[in-house]
């Protein structure tokens, strides 16, 4: 039990009476406490607020006159004050991506941080059609299309902050799986030395980028900083005298000076063009 005072015997017996656990006390800051418990409160809250809503058990239980309401559902307050309390709780703590997952009875909500991915809350399955539909609009998405995956971005300000973000919909047993993946602009002008690197490979990897010519191959897990490390490098080499190319799938920052190449697969050729004078390519790769 994290407390401000774990030297507080009564309620440490409180709560062993209430609970018929042994409490095992531990030291944390009284704002910290506050904070955490102000964030599980508001998010439930949020749900709460949507309990009384008339929304179909399922998606694919909806016909023609449930997508309607669906649709009205999602343009009231309640469904966006819901979606927009999560965007906003993901981007105030820094997660990288945010998993909207069907189950059974219920729609998981998954935040990742520093790679993991970590159960934030739970929505009631009634309230699955409505999230989904709602975060399919913003995205400007096709909410009638349950069948196959797509793909869209949405914009926001949070914080006086632009996040841009990538939403992705995956047709499950349960209903569409939307993964949105969180993409911080001020965090594209990260210096190098502040991405954790330890000061003997940070001298060696700004020996290899700034070589005239050769490949460096940045991989890893989802979160685990591919891209960052990767715009953060381009920050750096990009001058008025370079011209950089860059080769991406998707384009996730936009970045002043910059000639950057979205990757069509379905063109079946490469997207640059014949004898392209290269001063830097950069892809981000996943492992």
């Amino acid at each position: 039990m994290a407390m401000a005072d774990p030297s507080n015997i009564v309620a440490i017996d409180d709560l062993r009476i209430l609970t018929g656990f042994d409490i095992e006390p531990a030291v944390a800051d009284a704002e910290d406490i506050t904070a955490a418990l102000a964030k599980l409160k508001a998010s439930d809250e949020q749900v709460s607020d949507q309990l009384s809503m008339r929304t179909s058990e399922t998606e694919e239980e909806a016909g023609p006159d449930e997508m309607r309401d669906i649709r009205e559902q999602v343009d009231a307050a309640p469904v966006v004050k819901l979606v927009n309390g999560i965007l906003a709780r993901a981007a105030d703590e820094g997660a990288s991506d945010i998993h909207f997952e069907p189950q059974a009875k219920e729609m998981l909500v998954r935040f990742r941080h520093d790679g993991v991915l970590h159960e934030t809350l739970t929505i009631p399955k009634r309230l699955q059609a409505g999230v989904t539909s709602r975060l399919k609009i913003m995205a400007d998405l096709d909410i009638a299309e349950r069948r196959i995956p797509q793909d869209g971005r949405i914009g926001l300000t949070v914080g006086g902050r632009p996040i841009d973000m990538r939403v992705a919909a995956l047709p499950t047993v349960y209903g569409e799986k939307i993964v949105i993946r969180l993409l911080d602009r001020s965090n594209v002008m990260l210096r190098l030395e502040d991405l954790g690197f330890a000061e003997n490979a940070l001298t060696r990897y700004r020996r290899s980028f700034t070589k005239p010519y050769g490949a460096v191959l940045v991989t890893g897990p989802t979160g685990s900083g591919k891209s960052t490390t990767l715009y953060g490098t381009l920050n750096i080499l990009n001058t008025s005298d370079k011209n950089i190319i860059t080769v991406e799938d998707p384009v996730e920052y936009r970045l002043a000076g910059i000639n950057q190449v979205q990757i069509n697969p379905k063109g079946g050729a490469s997207p640059l063009p014949r004898g392209s004078d290269l001063s830097c390519v950069a892809t981000p790769i996943s492992s």
